[in-house]
């Protein structure tokens, strides 16, 4: 996750990814996303399709089969979504996730990542109310809105 500061009193992540199977595949449209603690209990998530300031456009992007390992210097057959969250609230409203469950459009099952502001050694991520701005998933390249 690369996670950088937004307007005042908010974060913002973008999330790289790609395709670990042996077919390409077609992910369309928005990554359903849960809040999750160190054991992997649920928070209470909700969600906002779409980023303000943003076209939230939704292209069609094929991800090649086992396409290269991310930050490898090869994007080629990657995508990307970002998400943006309040993190200036009343600590009794606020969520510190352990880490993000993200589930694929079209899928059931989650993969989990560690939340945390990259670089900064043992930070940890605040959302306030529980709300979660999410993105479309876009071409890689497209930078955070």
């Amino acid at each position: 996750m690369v996670t950088q500061q937004g307007a005042a009193g908010t974060a913002q992540g973008g999330f790289e990814v790609r395709d670990l199977g042996s077919v390409a595949c077609t992910p369309h449209g928005y990554f359903n996303v849960q809040m999750a603690s160190s054991s992997g209990s649920p928070i209470n998530t909700t969600h906002t399709l779409g980023l303000s300031g943003s076209s939230n456009a939704r292209p069609l992007i094929t991800l090649e089969a086992n396409s290269a390992p991310l930050n490898s210097g090869n994007d080629q057959g990657h995508a990307v979504f970002y998400m943006r969250w309040a993190e200036n609230c009343d600590p009794s409203t606020a969520s510190t996730p352990a880490r993000w469950l993200l589930i694929p459009p079209g899928q059931t099952s989650s993969f989990a990542v560690t939340a945390k502001v990259a670089g900064v050694q043992g930070s940890t991520v605040t959302v306030c109310n529980g709300n979660l701005q999410i993105g479309a998933i876009s071409p890689p390249g497209t930078s955070a809105p």
